[in-house]
């Protein structure tokens, strides 16, 4: 279970000098976890992010759920 929690998926990890914490700023399409003392940040337009965290191992995560594409077709019953 320990290679799980290396299998991790973020573009933009940084430092953030506000909350003096290293960040993992997820984009759409994306995810991130981890067990370490960081945060998780991202920017919600119509997309869905789901947050999760295990108080006893300490390991939280997000992802950021991108809605599918509709197509271009008006008269389509998917809008």
């Amino acid at each position: 279970m320990t290679s799980a929690l290396q299998e991790q998926f973020a573009t933009n990890v940084y430092y953030d000098r506000t909350f003096d914490r290293d960040a993992a700023k997820i984009l759409p399409g994306e995810y991130y976890f981890t067990g370490k003392d960081m945060l998780i940040v991202t920017v919600l337009g119509s997309c869905v992010a789901a947050c999760i965290r295990d108080r006893v191992t300490g390991v939280g995560g997000m992802n950021h759920f991108m809605l599918p594409d509709g197509g271009n077709d008006a008269d389509s019953p998917v809008s």
